[in-house]
C-alpha cells in the first residue's frame, strides 16, 4: 500500500496551499501540541508540491543540535541558520 493512501487529510492542507501560492510569503512556522500530525502534514504537503526538500530535525540530528542550543524560539533558529541561502519555488527547507 502507497504511503499516500494512508495519509489523512487535515484543515492545514488547505492553509499550506494557500501558503506557497502567496508570492509575498513568509518563512512558515508549524507549532502545535505533539502526535497530531505536524510532521506528516509538512512532508506529505512537500513531497507533493516540492522537487527538492532539505528535512532538518533538530533533536535527533547531532550535527544540527547547536542551532536550537539557545532555545525553539524562531528568533533563535533563524539567526542561527543560514538566511541568505535562496531557494527556488520548486525546492522548500524542512526546519
Amino acid at each position: 500500500m502507497e504511503n499516500s493512501q494512508l495519509y489523512i487529510q487535515r484543515k492545514a492542507d488547505q492553509y499550506l496551499a494557500e501558503w506557497k501560492a502567496n508570492p509575498k510569503r513568509l518563512p512558515l512556522i508549524v507549532k502545535g501540541a505533539r502526535q497530531i500530525g505536524k510532521t506528516e502534514t509538512i512532508l506529505h504537503f512537500t513531497a507533493q508540491n516540492n522537487e527538492n526538500v532539505v528535512y532538518i530535525n533538530f533533536v535527533t540530528d547531532e550535527k544540527f543540535k547547536i542551532i536550537t542550543k539557545d532555545g525553539y524560539e524562531p528568533q533563535s533558529i533563524t539567526c542561527s541558520s543560514n538566511p541568505t541561502t535562496i531557494l527556488t519555488q520548486k525546492e522548500v527547507r524542512i526546519l
